[in-house]
């Protein structure tokens, strides 16, 4: 179920105990086109932004 106060943030906390995470970045892994996997900090508001809009929708 969709939480309608704060959808972003249910998809971040299990972010939090990650070994990957840098403070208020979220190391995601990204795979080019050509297959190789990279991983990259993201700040968060970033991703809450890209979760809050696709949510919106």
């Amino acid at each position: 179920m969709l939480d309608t106060q704060d959808n972003a943030g249910r998809h971040l906390a299990p972010l939090r105990p990650d070994k990957k995470a840098e403070g208020v970045r979220s190391c995601l892994v990204v795979v080019d086109g050509s297959g190789t996997a990279q991983m990259r900090g993201t700040p968060d508001q970033m991703v809450r932004e890209v979760i809050d809009q696709s949510c919106a929708t």
